[in-house]
């Protein structure tokens, strides 16, 4: 649920959490610049804004203060969940990502970054998914094309083992998942594969987690099932 104050929004306060426990789950709540956020997951995360790593801050998540047009975004992303829009929620999130661009990707940052550019926008919305099987039921082969290519970009860079795992799984749902039948995903689909193999492989090498040989064998056949999708011999 989102919820905006009657007040116009004023210069961005540090985002405070609070966590409630209730069968399980946690409600969050996040406060910032006069705007109540409030997200629900099966496990506590204390990282309400995630942030990309090789950020430059030096100042916590929790304690940053947020440029307005960020919580903006923010809200945004919450009302789609709230919504249960998962698609048009995943596909902001990349968008707003930049696919590659950003602090701690593979690519250069653009000369004139956007306000908090080290916003994880796609891990804020992961974070916020549950049930994987119904969040990939309600979106399509298309969206999930992109989804799974995105995270192949993340792996690399990601100097946490939970964050690693968390992609990890979501890898294997979407390489499940993805039908090749419609023909947006079929003009497609062998050159996204293409490009995925070469972010895994890039990922095996230069992220130490990747090393771990139960994560990265869950990687490897996973992706062996997109190229037999994909038909890549």
């Amino acid at each position: 649920m989102v919820m905006a104050s009657s007040s116009a929004l004023r210069p961005s306060p540090p985002i405070r959490e609070m966590c409630t426990w209730t069968r399980r789950r946690c409600a969050r709540i996040l406060r910032g610049n006069g705007v109540l956020f409030t997200a629900f997951a099966q496990n506590v995360n204390w990282e309400p804004v995630p942030i990309m790593s090789g950020s430059p801050s030096t100042v916590p998540a929790w304690k940053r203060t947020y440029n307005e047009k960020t919580v903006d975004q923010l809200k945004r992303l919450l009302k789609l969940l709230y919504e249960k829009n998962p698609e048009t929620a995943i596909v902001s999130a990349i968008d707003l990502q930049g696919g590659s661009s950003g602090p701690g990707s593979a690519a250069q940052p653009a000369p004139e970054a956007p306000p908090d550019a080290d916003v994880d926008y796609v891990f804020f919305v992961l974070d916020r998914l549950e049930n994987k099987e119904e969040v990939l039921g309600a979106i399509k082969d298309f969206v999930k094309m992109l989804f799974i290519l995105m995270l192949s970009r993340m792996l690399r860079v990601q100097p946490s083992m939970v964050r690693v795992e968390q992609l990890v799984e979501w890898y294997e749902a979407l390489a499940r998942a993805i039908q090749t039948n419609s023909e947006p995903v079929k003009q497609h689909f062998q050159d996204v594969v293409k490009q995925i193999n070469t972010h895994i492989q890039n990922a095996a090498k230069d992220n130490d987690n990747l090393q771990d040989e139960e994560i990265r064998g869950r990687l490897f056949r996973a992706f062996t099932a997109l190229k037999e999708k994909a038909q890549i011999r």
